[in-house]
């Protein structure tokens, strides 16, 4: 399923704060679309960004808002 951190990073990157409801999002989105294999993805993607919140790991730097 590729590198599941690294996705979480650059939408971190990308959205800030709103990463986690972008991810899930884009889940409901691909859940509607009927492409499970794509919606389990972008769930995994949304709890690694919610442990990397958590945690407060290094690669957050500064997060835009």
């Amino acid at each position: 399923m590729g590198n599941i951190r690294a996705s979480a990073v650059k939408f971190i990157d990308r959205f800030g704060t709103r990463a986690s409801v972008e991810a899930a999002r884009r889940a409901d989105e691909l859940r509607d679309a009927g492409d499970v294999q794509a919606r389990v993805r972008w769930q995994l993607i949304d709890r690694e960004i919610n442990n990397i919140f958590s945690s407060g790991a290094p690669e957050l730097g500064a997060l835009p808002s």
